[in-house]
C-alpha cells in the first residue's frame, strides 16, 4: 500500500526541514511505501537530496499561487492508494503513517482523520474523545494535515477557496473537499489515536492573527452555504462566536472578544457571498 503526501511551500525553509526530518521517521516499516509530491513556490529543491533517495519523490516547480491550485497541480501525479495534504509547517510523530495504514487494513472506512496539537500537546480544535464517523454537518475538527483518504481521482480542490484565493475566501478548501468526498458515499472515521503537530497561532494574540481569523471564518461560512449544510449547523456557526463575545467581555478579555467578533463577521460575510461558479 502506498501513501501519497502532497505538500507545497514558499520560503519557510526551517519548518520544511523539520517536516522532512520527521518524514524520515516513517520509513522503517516495509508494510507500506511513501510517495512525496512537492510543489515548490520558492527555491527549496536542495532540501530533498537525502529524503528523495528513500521514497518515491516528485518535484513540481511553479510560480507563487493559491494553496488549492498548488495541490491541484500535484493531484494528476498521484500513484498512491491513500492521499494526504500536509502543510509545510506541520510535523509527524514517529509511527504516524503506520497507524494510518492500520486503520485502512480493517477495510471498513475510506478515510480517517485525527487530532492536531502543538509541541506542548495543546489541541488545535475541539475533538471528540473517542472514535466517531464523520458526517457532512460534523467533520470532527478535520484538518487537511491530519486527513488521510483513499484516492478518488474524480475530486480536485475548489480553487476559489483557500489561502491565496483571489476572492478572499481564506480557508475551507479541505472541508469542502472532504464534504464532497463523503458525498460520493465514502465513509470517513475520526480517531483520537492519530496525532499531527502544528503551531497554534491563536496563542500569539496579534492583530495579524485577528485578520487571519476573519479570512478563515469567511471560508467556514462560504463552505456551509456552498454545500447546503443544515440550518442547525449554520445557527451554531453564528451563535457560538456571538456567545463568545459576551462571555469574553464579562471576563474583560478584550482581545478574545475581538477574536470572536472577527469570527462572527467573517462567517456572516461567507454566508452572504454568492457561490462562485
Amino acid at each position: 500500500m502506498r501513501i501519497t503526501l502532497i505538500q507545497t511551500a514558499g520560503n519557510r525553509r526551517n519548518e520544511l526541514i523539520r517536516f522532512i526530518s520527521t518524514l524520515h521517521l516513517q520509513l522503517h516499516d516495509a508494510s507500506f511505501d511513501i510517495e512525496y509530491i512537492f510543489v515548490d513556490q520558492a527555491d527549496n529543491r536542495d532540501l530533498f537530496v537525502d529524503i528523495e533517495k528513500r521514497l518515491h519523490f516528485v518535484y513540481i516547480k511553479t510560480d507563487k499561487c493559491s494553496l488549492s491550485h498548488a495541490r491541484n497541480l500535484a493531484i494528476p501525479k498521484i500513484t498512491g492508494d491513500i492521499v494526504s495534504f500536509p502543510d509545510d509547517d506541520c510535523w509527524y510523530p514517529k509511527n504516524l503513517l503506520k497507524k494510518v495504514i492500520d486503520v485502512f487494513m480493517d477495510n471498513i472506512y475510506d478515510g480517517v482523520t485525527g487530532v492536531v496539537t502543538n509541541e506542548n500537546g495543546i489541541k488545535y480544535n475541539k475533538y471528540p474523545v473517542s472514535s466517531k464517523e464523520l458526517s457532512r454537518n460534523n467533520l470532527c475538527g478535520a484538518s487537511s494535515i491530519c486527513m488521510f483518504l483513499k484516492y478518488d481521482k474524480s475530486l480536485t480542490f475548489d480553487e476559489n477557496i483557500g489561502v491565496g484565493s483571489k476572492y478572499g475566501i481564506g480557508s475551507g478548501e479541505e472541508s469542502d473537499y472532504l464534504i464532497r468526498y463523503m458525498g460520493k458515499n465514502h465513509k470517513v472515521l475520526f480517531t483520537p489515536l492519530l496525532i499531527v503537530h502544528h503551531p497554534i497561532h491563536a496563542l500569539s494574540r496579534t492583530d495579524k492573527y485577528l485578520q487571519k481569523t476573519y479570512l478563515y471564518a469567511i471560508g467556514t461560512g462560504y463552505i456551509a452555504k456552498k454545500n447546503h449544510l443544515n440550518m442547525l449547523y449554520i445557527f451554531s456557526l453564528l451563535f457560538r462566536p456571538s456567545l463568545g463575545i459576551l462571555l469574553f467581555l464579562l471576563k474583560a478579555d478584550f482581545y478574545m472578544a475581538k477574536r470572536s467578533l472577527s469570527i462572527l463577521r467573517g462567517r456572516i460575510k461567507g454566508l452572504a457571498t454568492p457561490i462562485i461558479k
